[in-house]
């Protein structure tokens, strides 16, 4: 396997017992500064050498493939010049790369998850493509590609870190999101691994509130503790529960309002309009004293009253627009008898 070392032995013989040798042997390996080694022989009476010699294959090149074949040679000459020949092969196979991730610690909707891991191979020639997908199909940024160089200790640590904007689907308080990890190496050795991250809705502070409320008369009921639930700390935490819901509810209705107010111009005009032509006389204060009765009279106290009613929650927010449909709909009136007057 890549990184491996293979073993070569053979035999050198020669009838010549007085001659001395040199052998060279090629591995086949140009990615190697070892990739020729000579070795020389004394003579021997025998006439037979036997030897072995070890080499290591850091990787099966060339790239783009699992498996490679290195032929290896032996030249040896003899000090007369002799020389003789022979050759073998061998096969360095890939090994696919690993990944590890870490566990991952969870966060908050909007908050930032931190992925660590490892990337690992004997094949320290090979270079590595990592994708990491993050889960998030709502993110633009699902999926990130990393390169990475060859490593002399076969191993590189990672660092990565993704933004979970929502925790997604909705109507969930919490949501387990999948990280997975591919490593290919550039001889097409693949390598997986996933983790979890749990992204948190984050509730609304009233909401929150509301819900240490609950737990707390939870536990007192479940542990016996009635008491506890008459205690004058309940009534405070219903004030304070009744004052927060009040500012949220004026926070809101104040938007509508602002819009209403300045429809009910448009609103002002038409039902003016209409009632000055069918109430003109020679008495110009009259008339547009009657032009702001439907003001006073109609608009400003349902107005009020939405208004009022909304802050405490006890209508919705758009029924500040009450006063306004109620003065189009005198104004359609006035315009309709205007037309057919």
């Amino acid at each position: 396997n890549e990184d491996g070392t293979a073993t070569l032995t053979g035999t050198i013989t020669d009838p010549g017992t007085l001659d001395t040798f040199t052998l060279v042997v090629g591995w086949g390996d140009p990615l190697s500064p070892h990739n020729e080694t000579t070795y020389t022989y004394q003579a021997t009476t025998a006439g037979s050498y036997a030897f072995t010699f070890t080499h290591q294959y850091l990787d099966d090149n060339p790239t783009g493939t699992t498996v490679d074949t290195y032929t290896i040679t032996a030249t040896i000459t003899d000090d007369d010049t002799g020389v003789g020949n022979d050759s073998t092969t061998v096969t360095v196979t890939n090994i696919a790369p690993a990944v590890a991730l870490d566990p991952v610690a969870g966060i908050d909707e909007n908050g930032t998850a931190t992925l660590t891991g490892t990337i690992t191979d004997p094949g320290t020639l090979d270079t590595f493509t990592l994708v990491i997908g993050w889960g998030d199909p709502l993110s633009l940024n699902n999926e990130t590609t990393h390169t990475y160089q060859a490593s002399d200790t076969g191993s590189q640590s990672f660092t990565f870190t993704h933004q979970y904007l929502d925790d997604n689907p909705t109507a969930t308080s919490v949501d387990l999101y999948t990280i997975t990890a591919t490593v290919t190496d550039d001889d097409t050795g693949v390598g997986n691994d996933s983790t979890t991250v749990t992204v948190t809705n984050l509730a609304l502070p009233i909401q929150q509130y509301e819900q240490a409320m609950a737990a707390t008369a939870a536990y007192q009921m479940l542990t016996g503790d009635f008491a506890a639930l008459h205690d004058e700390q309940w009534t405070e935490r219903y004030k304070q529960l009744g004052w927060k819901n009040f500012k949220l509810n004026r926070l809101n209705t104040e938007i509508w309002r602002r819009w209403a107010n300045g429809f009910s111009c448009l609103a002002f005009v038409l039902v003016g309009a209409g009632l000055a032509i069918l109430l003109r006389t020679a008495d110009i204060w009259t008339s547009f004293g009657l032009c702001f009765l439907p003001i006073l009279i109609v608009y400003y106290p349902i107005m009020q009253f939405g208004v009022d009613r909304a802050k405490i929650g006890e209508l919705p927010v758009y029924s500040v627009w009450i006063g306004n449909l109620v003065l189009f709909f005198f104004a359609a009136l006035f315009l309709r008898k205007v037309n057919r007057y």
